[in-house]
């Protein structure tokens, strides 16, 4: 069920943000930032049905998602490059892929979870990993 998902979360942990970045193909400067600097996320997370809604908030950027399952829409990631995404929810995980609108850009899938309490998040591009764990608040 979705709706384990819901609810408000801060980050306790990330590992491998700065290679993802990387492979991403974000600058230099973004890599630092994302992988260096003691930035705490903190994710509200509401669910109705099909129908979530995702705030995240940084000190740097905040983000607002709106989306149905399965409803393809457009988004812009992380990187702040534009792109179409699907959220699903497959055994129990919450699944967003990223796809790339412009050539030379790369698509990306997130992968969200909870496992003994916490949400994880495991971010891939080209092979490349990063996880970010969160705790309820």
């Amino acid at each position: 069920m979705t709706e384990q998902f819901a609810g408000r979360w801060i980050s306790e942990s990330s590992e491998n943000v700065e290679a993802f970045m990387q492979a991403l193909g974000s600058n230099w400067i973004m890599q630092k930032l994302a992988s260096n600097l003691p930035i705490k996320i903190e994710m509200e997370v509401k669910i109705d049905g099909n129908h979530g809604k995702i705030n995240i908030y940084t000190i740097i950027k905040n983000f607002n998602l709106e989306f149905e399952l399965g409803k393809e829409f457009e988004d812009t990631g992380g990187d702040g490059k534009k792109k179409m995404s699907t959220f699903t929810f497959e055994e129990g995980k919450l699944i967003k892929i990223e796809k790339a609108t412009k050539v030379g850009e790369k698509d990306t899938k997130n992968v969200t979870f909870i496992e003994n309490g916490k949400m994880i998040q495991i971010a891939e591009c080209d092979g490349v990993k990063c996880t970010r764990t969160f705790i309820r608040v």
